[in-house]
């Protein structure tokens, strides 16, 4: 379990690493905490500059529920603490 764990936030950390990716898992996260995820996948099902690839990665992110906490999870926790400034205020926060 606690190889499964570090395998878990080693890759979580590889993701936070990335500023661009990290920034789309973000605004994923605050959609889906907003409800406002069956929107955006309309949106971007039918926007014509997307291809079926991108459209399929943002859609599977996108419902991804559990990756999205967890994401945010890491970037709250020491691990993630140099990007925490990057991280949205939860609601009652």
């Amino acid at each position: 379990m606690l190889t499964r764990r570090l395998a878990d936030t080693a890759g979580l950390e590889a993701i936070a690493q990335d500023a661009e990716m990290r920034r789309i898992i973000l605004r994923l996260s605050s959609m889906s905490r907003r409800g406002a995820v069956p929107d955006f996948l309309c949106a971007v099902a039918h926007d014509r500059d997307l291809d079926d690839e991108t459209k399929s990665q943002l859609a599977e992110l996108a419902s991804d529920q559990a990756f999205l906490l967890a994401f945010e999870e890491h970037l709250r926790s020491p691990a993630g603490s140099s990007r925490r400034a990057t991280l949205p205020p939860l609601a009652g926060d």
